[in-house]
């Protein structure tokens, strides 16, 4: 009689006990547990994040949306793992199966018990999902954890008015000026207060986010704070006027992400002694190779035409004539390759004030001139050369 009770003991213990167990391993299952960031994740780790919590990355750039958002927890939603990850794997009360791991070319890792595990293009909360379940093939209600321990480089485009534009891997801090350095840095023309970033989100819609990075370095501000993701798109736009403002040119020159001054192939024509094509980075120089700009030339209205990547034509017209005549610098207006120069003829009572000795002494201007005498007695031609 009393081994019978002591039996019916043991099995009210055992069953209470088999119980408890199986509580908390649905809990686990429903609750997993992860370790990057230390932060639990929402089940629907691909879902686009939801329009709040809308932050501004920097001065004078628009509204942050919430899909180009540093938050690591919320970048752990939309993050899919691919080679070059480096991950550590814990579960709980099997030290044996711990494994710190990267991702392969194939996109696997190797774990014991279980052998070759597929996670690319996974969430961090899928990928747990989907070693547990290989897991419970073998061992009962295993708590697994996953901690992104180095994040591979990002692959991303970079298009527009950039040195050399393509597809790169992006290190570092992910940030838009370690992209801009991997392309070899921004051209002379690129619009640093409109650049664009395309991501394309797991469920295949396409969002984009205009940064602001010029005006954080005229006022000393942060610098915006987008971490580039893989597959990222970096558009740099062209500025819509040939000349930048005054107070952004010297910056835009000694811009660290800028790239070196390229020297273009530009169309001169006009009042110019050798209409043609030349290669030239300036005004005057394109001029000057051109054989400089003749007598009857008003260097006052240089027209400079310029083609943008999207069809767009604009143009400049510039004053050469002014700072000839003040003694002052010329205007550092930098040319692209492509850009047409075009000198008009001074037209007649437009000259007023307009001192061509000045202007036929200047390095401006063609060095010599051809001179052709008539002789009427002899009835003959010839052509010399003067200086100017």
């Amino acid at each position: 009689m009393i081994k019978h009770h002591s039996r019916k003991l043991i099995s009210l213990f055992l069953a209470n006990f088999y119980s408890s167990a199986i509580v908390l391993s649905l809990a686990s299952l429903v609750f997993p547990k992860t370790a990057y960031g230390q932060s639990q994740l929402p089940n629907n780790s691909k879902q686009n994040i939801a329009q709040t919590n809308i932050k501004s990355p920097s001065i004078g750039s628009p509204p942050l949306d919430p899909n180009f958002d540093s938050d690591p927890d919320l970048r752990l939603r939309r993050y899919l793992l691919g080679p070059g990850d480096q991950l550590s794997i814990q579960v709980q009360r099997f030290a044996d199966l711990n494994v710190a791991t990267t991702i392969g070319p194939e996109g696997t890792i190797q774990m014991p018990l279980v052998g070759t595990v597929l996670l690319q293009d996974l969430t961090i909360l899928e990928a747990i999902a989907k070693i547990t379940s290989e897991l419970n093939k073998f061992i009962i209600n295993p708590e697994v954890s996953i901690s992104l321990i180095v994040q591979r480089p990002v692959r991303i485009t970079i298009a527009g008015e950039i040195t050399r534009p393509g597809y790169y891997p992006v290190g570092g801090n992910y940030q838009i000026s370690d992209a801009l350095s991997a392309a070899g840095g921004t051209t002379f023309t690129a619009d640093l207060r409109n650049i664009e970033v395309r991501r394309t989100l797991a469920d295949g819609s396409v969002v984009s986010q205009i940064v602001n990075i010029l005006t954080p370095l005229q006022e000393g501000g942060s610098p915006p704070d987008l971490r580039l993701e893989d597959g990222d798109v970096v558009i740099i736009p062209s500025q819509q006027s040939i000349i930048p403002q005054e107070k952004d040119r010297e910056l835009l020159t000694n811009y660290s992400q800028a790239g070196a001054l390229a020297t273009g192939i530009v169309t001169v024509n006009g009042e110019v002694t050798r209409p043609g094509y030349y290669p030239a980075n300036q005004v005057s120089s394109a001029l000057l190779a051109a054989g400089g700009a003749s007598l009857t030339a008003d260097l006052r209205r240089i027209l400079v035409r310029r083609t943008l990547g999207d069809g767009t034509v604009i143009e400049e017209t510039i004053d050469l004539y002014t700072p000839l005549q003040n003694s002052t610098d010329l205007p550092n207006i930098p040319l692209k390759d492509g850009d047409a120069v075009i000198v008009p003829t001074l037209e007649a009572g437009s000259d007023f004030g307009y001192d061509r000795e000045l202007v036929g002494k200047s390095t401006l201007s063609q060095e010599q001139i051809t001179v052709r005498i008539f002789s009427n007695p002899n009835d003959t031609l010839a052509t010399t050369t003067l200086p100017n």
